[in-house]
């Protein structure tokens, strides 16, 4: 699998000398971090006797083209992504497949993306048995994780209706969020959800993990009492507050890769900080504060 300095057209791609290529190793995926340029792979599929997949396994990369290569000349091609509705893929999927057009000669995979958010191209090509097979077992894990995430929606959101106590609605907030993060991550909502309204995908991503950022700092400064066990603190956690705020708006009127990288880095930072947090507010005498710590470990 390789990666061309970069070229807009997929004739002009087959142009480019080996030399201009960059060698990626077998079972590595390329990670350009965020980047507006066009990225190309090449993926040299060699003859077999079984039926085959070739999976793109990143669900929100904007643009995903892939043009099937067969003695010298383009024999299939395929535009998908998710900019476009959810039926441009030739294989209904949470991620992007497509079947290898031949068993019997080796073909060749010119692949295009381009995408505003993390460019990631994991690219796998697996005989289509063992494809569904894992898929059962990836679905498997997925309706559990689903299952869990509702389950304790719904046990923290009768908590609430019954005792009114304003930290079980946002611990709700932050387990729906959280798990909304989630199935994003992974393509599902936009499979279950908004198949045929891909602009959706623009606007959600940054706002859904800032609400999810936002419930989970007001959950920890309620469920721990931060402004009685540690000034410091409380004023952290409302700074990293409208911060989030900030973000949540932005990802309906800002630029989606400054979105992304804001709320990435928000994430990043405000979860060890938490934690360290948690632990100050343990020490002092704060009880829950163990259990906080143990739950974030």
């Amino acid at each position: 699998m390789s990666v061309p300095q970069g070229a807009r057209d997929v004739e002009a791609v087959r142009a480019i000398g080996p030399d201009q290529w960059q060698t990626v190793p077998a079972g590595q995926t390329l990670n350009r971090g965020f980047s507006d340029d066009e990225f190309w792979l090449q993926v040299r599929v060699p003859a077999q006797p079984a039926n085959r997949v070739l999976e793109v396994g990143y669900p929100l990369l904007d643009e995903v083209s892939v043009y099937w290569e067969l003695d010298g000349r383009i024999i299939e091609s395929h535009h998908t992504g998710d900019t476009r509705p959810f039926d441009s893929r030739p294989i209904v999927h949470r991620n992007f497949v497509f079947l290898v057009p031949s068993n019997t000669e080796p073909v060749t995979a010119w692949i295009r993306v381009q995408t505003q958010g993390s460019v990631q191209v994991p690219v796998a090509v697996t005989p289509s048995a063992e494809f569904l097979a894992n898929e059962q077992i990836s679905y498997g894990w997925q309706t559990m994780f689903l299952g869990i995430v509702v389950a304790l929606a719904l046990y923290n959101l009768f908590l609430f209706l019954i005792v009114r106590h304003q930290t079980y609605l946002w611990y709700v907030l932050t387990v729906v969020c959280s798990g909304a993060v989630q199935l994003n991550f992974n393509g599902l909502l936009f499979q279950w959800f908004w198949p045929d309204v891909p602009w959706i995908n623009r606007y959600f991503t940054v706002p859904v993990v800032s609400a999810a950022l936002i419930a989970a700092i007001v959950f920890t400064m309620k469920f721990l009492l931060v402004k009685s066990y540690s000034r410091w603190g409380y004023r952290v956690l409302q700074t990293l507050l409208a911060v989030n705020l900030l973000g949540l708006i932005y990802g309906f009127v800002g630029s989606y890769q400054v979105g992304i990288i804001w709320i990435s880095s928000l994430a990043a930072f405000a979860t060890p900080v938490a934690w360290l947090i948690g632990i100050n507010v343990w020490r002092r005498g704060q009880i829950l504060g163990g259990f906080y710590v143990l739950a974030w470990t």
